[in-house]
């Protein structure tokens, strides 16, 4: 972490807080395209799955359905080309795909370092639409899995954003009001989620794209 993205990381939450509500109690953060950027890895799994039987799918019909859980994306394909498809074996791919090139999933910095800067400050969760074993692994080969005190995963709610349950429940392990919890988040999904939810949320595409300018 240079100094200088951990001071701009660090004045981005300080201008992003609670407003009227005041500074945040507990922090939650989304993890695919927040803190890792791992979109690419599963963009590049999808295309493969869906080349494979004899589909294609473009990154403009991808982009904004990025933040999906995997059952979502399967079943908005599924209208797109007017076919059914075996959710669970293509889940099992798209997976088996991901994990072959996990080394490729890398953190989003300006983000982790808000991670980083918090430890120890601030009670802090994960609460990501992914599958439970890639989420685990990618905070893992990017050595940010042990600054949170929760990772939930899809897995362990069964219901994926736009639902608002994977933020409450994170509020619960927490110990934690969800008024009081500031999510960070990138997608349409998980505004969406934190909104239903009534927790104040930041966009974190605006720091990711100014330190890509840098």
């Amino acid at each position: 972490m240079s100094e200088m993205t951990g001071q701009k990381s660090w004045a981005f939450l300080a201008q992003n807080d609670l407003g009227e509500g005041g500074a945040p109690l507990a922090l939650i953060f989304d993890c695919d395209g927040t803190l890792l950027n791992s979109l690419p890895v599963y963009e590049r799994a999808w295309v493969a799955i869906w080349g494979e039987l004899g589909y294609s799918m473009e990154h403009s019909w991808y982009q904004p359905r990025s933040g999906f859980s995997e059952d979502n994306l399967i079943t908005a394909f599924e209208e797109k080309v007017g076919q059914k498809f075996d959710h669970k074996a293509i889940s099992d791919k798209m997976k088996t795909y991901y994990l072959a090139n996990i080394q490729h999933v890398v953190e989003i910095t300006p983000v982790a370092d808000i991670a980083r800067n918090a430890y120890g400050k601030f009670p802090m969760a994960v609460a990501s639409c992914a599958p439970r074993s890639l989420l685990l692994e990618g905070l893992k080969i990017t050595g940010l899995f042990d600054l949170f005190d929760t990772i939930l995963s899809v897995d362990d709610i069964g219901v994926p954003k736009p639902a608002p349950d994977i933020f409450l429940k994170a509020t619960e392990r927490l110990g934690v009001e969800a008024e009081h919890c500031l999510v960070f988040e990138d997608s349409v999904t998980g505004f969406e989620a934190a909104k239903r939810a009534h927790m104040p949320v930041i966009d974190v595409t605006p720091l990711i794209a100014s330190n890509q300018k840098d």
